[in-house]
């Protein structure tokens, strides 16, 4: 009996051992599928793109990795500043460049490359040079390889990456010289250039007070006052206009003019004018301390002449009434006004401008042009020199 039970268990541990063995050969076999809950994807390595950044010109470039070793060699001279991009391998041909001018070197350039222009800005004018655009050579003339020409094709994308690193307020008059009135009673800056000419007598400037002017009218009273000087003696509600239209310029928001206001000052405002005059340009302009004046650029007298154009300023500060003139083309101050004279024949020796001569500056006369470069460069560089404009006492 005993023999029998003994069999029993033994048969039995068998049994349970065959059944362990199998389920565990069954595991040993299995495919192992993780909770896809824990499953984490293979993170591919991103191809980061280059970027090139020029602190000193204020603009920065994004490159494909194909770029990878490039080199970028800077050049400044005195006509503009450049930027060579390029490889060493064959030879260091740039594939493109990118140039910078201020606008006063802008003003300069003979030959300009308006098509390849990147940006123009207040401060500066980029362009590109070489391989700027898809349609063209891509072989830089025939001296690229094969890695320089698939670069150069790849130019106009990386020109679309263009960016001014930081907005820039260029102080161009730090080095500009100061001009202090007679009375202290204000300053502004020049630059020097322009110092023959303030000291000349193409440069107008009066201070007065409004009684002073109204006195110096009385004693036409009687006659002997000619012109707009007769129109204002005749007419005293006339002159007083002439007061409050430079009064209000100190009410206006932003020194900005109204259509109606403007219609009104080429009507009636001819404080500073003589004879008949055509208005080209009525506009408020405001100096850095927030101060409104009234800018107008005018032709003066009966003759079409270049040198009877002028850019005025007056304003109405501290019962003062402060009257500016500078002439749009004064000799010996811009380079570019001097090459217009030279171009139209006025003998800068003997300062005659003979028949052929005047014939010439009447037909510019006729084509005067706030867009022309010449009136654009002259005209702003006299609004930067009233914004220094600064009353001391």
């Amino acid at each position: 009996m005993k023999k029998i039970i003994a069999l029993g268990i033994f048969l039995l541990v068998v049994v349970v051992s065959l059944i362990s063995y199998s389920q565990r050969a069954v595991v040993l076999n299995q495919v192992v599928t993780p909770d896809p809950i824990q499953q984490q994807p293979l993170q591919s390595q991103s191809i980061q793109n280059i970027v090139y950044k020029n602190e000193a010109q204020n603009f920065s470039l994004t490159f494909p990795q194909s770029w990878d070793g490039y080199d970028a060699v800077e050049h400044t001279k005195n006509d503009f500043d450049t930027v060579c991009f390029s490889f060493k391998q064959p030879q260091s041909f740039c594939i493109f460049s990118i140039i910078k001018y201020t606008n006063d070197q802008w003003a300069q350039v003979k030959s300009k490359q308006e098509k390849n222009i990147i940006l123009k800005n207040d401060n500066a004018i980029f362009l590109c040079d070489g391989c700027c655009k898809q349609a063209g050579d891509m072989t830089g003339g025939g001296q690229f390889n094969d890695f320089q020409t698939k670069r150069c094709g790849e130019v106009p994308e990386i020109l679309k990456t263009f960016k001014i690193i930081k907005s820039q307020i260029v102080d161009q008059t730090i080095n500009w010289k100061t001009y202090n009135s007679q009375n202290n009673f204000l300053t502004f800056k020049y630059p020097a250039n322009l110092e023959k000419l303030i000291a000349s007598k193409q440069f107008n400037f009066s201070i007065r007070s409004k009684q002073e002017i109204l006195n110096e009218y009385e004693k036409f009273k009687d006659g002997g006052c000619p012109s707009t000087c007769g129109r204002l003696v005749d007419d005293p509600s006339l002159l007083q206009k002439q007061f409050d239209i430079l009064a209000k310029m100190n009410t206006l928001q932003n020194c900005t003019l109204s259509p109606t206001e403007k219609e009104e000052i080429k009507s009636n405002f001819i404080l500073f004018s003589s004879g008949i005059n055509t208005k080209f340009q009525i506009e408020g302009i405001k100096t850095n301390d927030g101060k409104c004046g009234l800018k107008i650029v005018e032709s003066g007298g009966f003759d079409v002449v270049l040198s009877n154009i002028y850019y005025k300023v007056s304003l109405f500060a501290n019962d003062k009434v402060i009257n500016i003139g500078f002439p749009i083309f004064p000799h010996g101050a811009f380079t570019s006004v001097d090459d217009l004279w030279k171009n139209i024949g006025f003998d800068f020796v003997n300062s005659v401008c003979d028949s052929s001569c005047i014939e010439k500056e009447t037909e510019y006369f006729k084509k005067f042009n706030f867009n022309n470069n010449i009136e654009k460069q002259v005209i702003q560089t006299y609004d930067q020199i009233f914004a220094t404009l600064k009353f001391i006492n």
